[in-house]
């Protein structure tokens, strides 16, 4: 048993080690700024002139004033010396200003510790002191990260080791360098953008996705109504993550290499979250270790695969349902399925219920859109499918007036102008509403005052009725009206009852209502003392015929000189339905 010491006994004294002596002290040299030469391997970027930049001119100031403190370290090579570590102090002590002479004479030489060291020390020792900065930006420091893995042989465990950080953190700033679009870096280098305040873990969540996709997000204006110097990590994952896809749920086979021949299969894809593990190593739930759990980069490919995808599976079920259907799924609209992939009809997520084979009135489709793109359902259409829309006939050289043949084009363009009236027909009661409200009334005479009372009405036509609890005293309001003056009065009336009632009939309600909107647009015009004919002219430079029409057979341009034309009562058409037809099912 070991024995207790006494507290009574003296404690053994404790032999301390003497220190080892210090390394000697660096030698330092007053070198000509002249014989410095500019690294080869800064990743520092200067986008501001030196004279400009606020903070390279204080420390000039400072320079100027006590000289350089810190020394800078050089290596010799033939010409003299190249810089490794100081970029900010040699320039500031290059920078020649007037304001700067006032504080004191421009130096001529800088103190400098020289050590000879070979190409790939010198760059490391340069990056690595950069890397340290805290105001470094996101692209000096991918640049920086990419000059190391370039001397670490692009071994991103080595580069990881040396900086202290992980290899994701390593893989997503080289991929900042290789893979950021030229437009973000502009964007990104230009120092008045908002983007500029943007960290490197900010702008790697877009360099992950393609260059197509990165260009696309700028294009789309995805944050043109963004505070962009305010978003989060989070908030920036969450805007950017419906422009990846999950490829478990691709609608086509991940290993088929004929599908899209210049992207290949996805299954050996680089534009994978499988294909660069250490990107999305650091992601909330890490990166992928499955195919099918991984996410596809790339949306313009994965488009293009879905549509090639779509249009294989549309003409394999046509072969076998020559009267197929394409039907869109709830988050699709008709008009978002590209034309490749229409048949006959496509039908809207409203407009058909999916019942089984062997029901009454189902008809084959294809679903266009979603996991389920190319799958064969039956499906029940709620009303009667519009009929496929026939190619306009080729006519014969010659004169098309004459032709008979050219009769089905010239209809096909007096329906395009008809329609285009319409919209003229719009256009003209928002001006002629500005004609009206312009209009104070005093050159209609009473007259006509009182038989736009008597047949349209006024804003209040019950104006003066009792009703329980009324306060106001319409005989007392008579008594003010008596004083106004005839213009004064005819204003009145006008502007308070009788304008906003003729406003409000020049509402365009579609196609079916543009005659009685053009009678009540030249009724209303002639009223005021307005020029219809100017008007039409005015909206009509506005709202041009589309120039491809010139290319129809039979076309001939608009006479703006001669007499406006007039709308035609109704340009819709519509198929009979059956006697049988169940107008329950029928939407308004």
């Amino acid at each position: 048993m070991a024995k207790r010491t006494s507290k009574s006994q003296a404690a053994s004294p404790v032999i301390v080690a003497e220190p080892p002596p210090p390394p000697p002290k660096p030698e330092i040299d007053q070198v000509l700024l002249r014989d410095i030469a500019p690294s080869l391997y800064q990743p520092r970027r200067f986008p501001v002139p030196d004279a400009e930049d606020p903070d390279l001119l204080d420390l000039a100031r400072s320079v100027r004033a006590k000289g350089v403190i810190q020394p800078i370290l050089l290596r010799p090579v033939e010409s003299g010396y190249e810089l490794v570590v100081g970029e900010r102090r040699v320039r500031a002590s290059r920078l020649q200003l007037p304001e700067l002479d006032a504080i004191g004479p421009a130096p001529l030489y800088i103190p400098a510790v020289i050590r000879v060291l070979s190409d790939s020390e010198a760059a490391e020792l340069t990056v690595e002191e950069n890397l340290r900065r805290k105001d470094l930006r996101p692209l000096e420091e991918a640049d920086g990260v990419h000059t190391l893995l370039l001397l670490y042989k692009g071994d991103p465990l080595a580069v990881a080791a040396r900086l202290g950080q992980t290899p994701g953190w390593v893989a997503c700033r080289a991929r900042i360098h290789s893979n950021l679009s030229e437009a973000w870096k502009d964007l990104l280098s230009d120092p008045e953008s908002p983007f500029r305040s943007w960290t490197a873990a900010h702008v790697e969540e877009i360099a992950k996705l393609a260059q197509e996709v990165q260009d696309e997000i700028l294009s789309d204006g995805n944050f043109d109504h963004l505070d962009v110097a305010a978003i989060t990590i989070p908030e920036l994952r969450r805007l950017i993550a419906d422009l990846t896809r999950k490829l478990g749920r691709a609608p086509f086979p991940l290993d088929d290499e004929t599908l899209h021949p210049s992207a290949g299969a996805c299954t050996n894809c680089p534009l994978t979250t499988l294909a660069s593990p250490f990107l999305f190593a650091e992601d909330q739930g890490g990166a992928p270790t499955d195919i099918q759990e991984a996410r596809c980069l790339n949306r313009t490919c994965w488009r293009e695969k879905c549509q090639r995808s779509a249009e294989r599976s549309a003409a394999k079920l046509r072969g076998d349902h020559p009267d197929l259907l394409i039907v869109a799924p709830r988050q699709m609209t008709s008009e978002e399925i590209p034309p490749s992939w229409r048949g006959d009809s496509v039908l809207p997520a409203h407009a058909y219920e999916k019942v089984k084979k062997g029901t009454e009135g189902a008809q084959p489709a294809m679903l266009a859109g979603g996991s389920q793109t190319g799958k064969l359902v039956w499906v029940k259409p709620s009303y009667p499918v519009r009929p496929i829309r026939q190619p306009e006939p080729e006519i014969p050289s010659g004169d098309p007036s004459t032709t008979p043949e050219a009769a089905p084009v010239r209809d096909l363009l007096a329906e395009r102008r008809a329609k285009h009236m319409n919209r003229r027909i719009s256009r003209m009661a928002e001006l002629a509403k500005d004609l009206l409200e312009a209009c104070d009334g005093k050159a209609l005479s009473p007259q006509i005052l009182v038989a736009l009372a008597r047949v349209f009405g006024t804003n209040q036509s019950r104006k003066g009725a009792w009703h329980y609890g009324a306060t106001r005293d319409p005989w007392a309001e008579l008594e003010a009206f008596y004083a106004l003056t005839g213009e004064e009065a005819a204003t009145e009336i006008w502007t308070c009852q009788l304008r906003p009632v003729l406003a409000s009939r020049l509402q365009y309600c579609g196609p079916t209502d543009a005659a009685r909107l053009h009678h009540e647009i030249v009724a209303g015009l002639k009223l005021i003392g307005a020029s219809y004919p100017d008007l039409y002219r005015a909206v009509a430079k506005e709202l041009p015929e589309p120039k491809a029409w010139t290319s129809l057979p039979g076309y001939q341009p608009e006479d703006l000189e001669g007499e406006p034309p007039a709308p035609v009562s109704n340009v819709l058409t519509f198929d009979p339905l059956e006697e049988d037809a169940d107008l329950e099912k029928i939407p308004a």
